[in-house]
């Protein structure tokens, strides 16, 4: 039993180090504020090794802070609203919908939702630092951070911060 309890403290303890060394590697390429009218709806932040983005560029995490709550299924909703108003289209779409609807949560003020994708184009979700969920079809990662980062994004300003271009 003995044993068994070191083992288990080791294997956390290795998987932390992991984790945070992953992280410290990053550096900030942007940070952006999604308000509507007089609220914060959230504030976001992008991460790649070297601070600087281009497309296709891995790893690269991004991060979003939840000023409001907000129920997973709004969440999925608007991933779509904003995939059909940059006209995208995959064929695997809707097997990442269900993906999404496994992986994400109800979210509350304060959560912090991020994604990290890798260097092999994984793409991992965290929930306040914790791992909730991947994807590993290895489209998903651009299709889905492109709703910020495309040059059609319906939010230029918010793309803009996040890439440094203020």
């Amino acid at each position: 039993m003995r044993r068994c309890a070191s083992l288990l403290i080791l294997l956390f303890a290795t998987h932390t180090t992991v984790l945070a060394s992953s992280q410290t590697q990053f550096r900030s390429v942007g940070q952006a504020e999604l308000s509507l009218m007089f609220w914060s709806i959230y504030t976001s932040e992008l991460f790649t090794h070297n601070g600087q983005y281009q497309r296709g560029q891995r790893p690269l995490k991004f991060t979003i802070n939840y000023n409001i709550d907000v129920k997973a299924a709004d969440l999925i909703e608007k991933t779509h609203e904003e995939w059909d108003k940059q006209s995208l289209k995959h064929p695997n779409k809707e097997q990442w919908t269900s993906s999404l609807t496994n992986i994400w949560p109800n979210l509350k003020e304060g959560d912090q939702l991020s994604l990290l994708i890798t260097e092999n184009n994984t793409s991992i979700f965290y929930l306040n630092s914790q791992e909730i969920g991947q994807i590993e079809d290895p489209d998903f990662g651009q299709f889905f951070i492109d709703i910020w980062l495309s040059e059609k994004t319906s939010r230029p300003e918010l793309r803009r911060s996040l890439i440094g271009k203020k």
